[in-house]
């Protein structure tokens, strides 16, 4: 998956309440974002057991926000931390 360049968002985080503190918000993806793109982006933080892309029903479009995952809670921590706020630039 490496090699992609990352996604000119500004990016929106949280931490999600998974209950184990895992789990990042992502908001403000544009809607040609995908999970590849979203993989080599927060990759590097640390290994990422899920990504989730929500659609909208009618037209199969991003809506915009997503959901990543990680194994680890710290570098959950690391990637809010990191990415907060910050313009991902190619």
């Amino acid at each position: 998956i490496g090699g992609l360049p990352p996604l000119p968002w500004l990016i929106s985080m949280s931490r999600g309440d998974d209950g184990e503190g895992r789990k990042i918000f992502i908001g403000g993806l544009p809607f040609g974002a995908d999970e590849a793109q979203i993989r080599a982006d927060f990759g590097k933080y640390g290994e990422i057991e899920d990504v989730y892309l929500p659609r909208e029903r009618e037209t199969d479009k991003l809506r915009g926000f997503g959901f990543v995952t990680f194994k680890d809670a710290r570098d959950a921590q690391d990637a809010s931390d990191q990415m907060s706020g910050e313009r991902n630039r190619p």
